[in-house]
């Protein structure tokens, strides 16, 4: 047996009581009645048209910002484009200027204005192994007249009396046919071979 059926037989059966019918009337409850649903609250025609309204006015406001935003920046873009080709052209300018300026013409000009004159017998030195190739002959310098007048072939001035160059002889008449390292001038030296 269980120890709840054991307390329930342990307990002197107590006879029910029932209330009597008055007490019982008054302590009825009242009967409930069902109250009616209260109806859905709907929102009416002028709201829904306000809200409509201020999404497409929002959405206006939206268009017109986005729209001043790309002309300016079309604006910007076009100021842009002009002051490039302006750059452009001023690059153009320049580039044709440097290229004037480092002509033959342009350079002998200033030579002679510097008052250098043209080497008539050119001498070289081979780095190789140090030999002068050519004889040395000191320029004449040119008189105001024969700097004033142009070659013909570069476009440049020269003297109109020709000068003949000295004609090298010798080793000078060889000119170096390709120039060498000094490591090629060391390795040909240790061979024992000279040039």
């Amino acid at each position: 047996m269980s120890a709840t059926a054991r307390a329930a037989a342990a307990r002197p059966a107590v006879a029910r009581r029932r209330p009597a019918p008055a007490k019982a009337a008054a302590r009825r409850r009242p009967t409930l009645v069902e109250v009616p649903a209260a109806p859905a609250a709907v929102a009416g025609a002028g709201v829904f048209a306000l809200v409509v309204v201020g999404m497409l006015v929002a959405g206006m406001g939206v268009l017109l910002v986005l729209n001043t935003s790309l002309a300016q920046g079309a604006f910007e873009l076009g100021a842009l484009n002009k002051t490039q080709a302006q750059l452009a052209v001023q690059e153009q300018q320049l580039l044709q200027q440097v290229a004037l300026t480092e002509s033959p013409d342009a350079l002998q000009r200033r030579a002679n204005a510097l008052g250098m004159v043209p080497v008539a017998a050119p001498v070289f030195l081979r780095l190789a192994d140090g030999v002068v190739l050519g004889t040395p002959v000191p320029a004449k310098a040119l008189t105001r007249a024969e700097r004033g007048q142009t070659l013909p072939s570069t476009g440049g001035t020269a003297p109109t009396t020709s000068t003949k160059a000295a004609v090298p002889t010798g080793d000078a008449a060889v000119a170096d046919p390709a120039p060498q390292t000094d490591a090629a001038v060391v390795d040909v030296t240790k061979s024992g071979s000279a040039r």
